[in-house]
């Protein structure tokens, strides 16, 4: 299959060197250690590792993909409330999000113009959530920015 990439020997091969030599150019061009180089690729791998098997595990249970699409929600809700103004905010901030996430999931979901699949509705609830935060999140900067700007009048 064309444009898949092939995990194997090889390309562990290639992506040591690459790491080694911007390591070198690092250490080399005076820019800093290159060891923190190494150390950052060896993170990166094992981060990456890590939410492989989580995402892995998700996609691989209704429930759990279920759970997190309440956590996305979680992460997008306290995000924004901060954004906004703080904790005393989130609340409303929630339910905003709500409002606008809510419906669309139903209606996509719901109509099956996207299927009831772990590996479909994460992403796209993901992409509803996310816009409905940046929405959010900007509709409380602008009326807070105007509230202030207006005040005393």
């Amino acid at each position: 299959m064309q444009g898949v990439i092939t995990f194997g020997p090889a390309l562990v091969a290639v992506l040591v060197l690459l790491t080694l030599a911007g390591a070198a150019v690092v250490r080399w061009g005076e820019l800093g250690q290159g060891r923190a180089v190494l150390i950052a690729a060896i993170r990166a791998v094992a981060q990456l590792a890590l939410v492989s098997l989580v995402i892995t595990a998700i996609l691989r249970s209704a429930p759990l993909t279920g759970l997190f699409v309440l956590l996305m929600f979680g992460i997008a809700a306290v995000t924004s409330a901060r954004r906004g103004g703080g904790w005393a905010n989130l609340p409303w901030t929630a339910l905003a999000i709500t409002a606008g996430v809510a419906p669309v999931l139903a209606l996509v979901l719901g109509a099956g113009v996207v299927p009831l699949r772990p590996i479909a509705v994460v992403p796209i609830a993901g992409i509803v959530i996310g816009g409905a935060m940046t929405a959010t999140s900007q509709a409380a900067r602008r009326a807070l920015d105007e509230l202030k700007a207006r005040h005393g009048e």
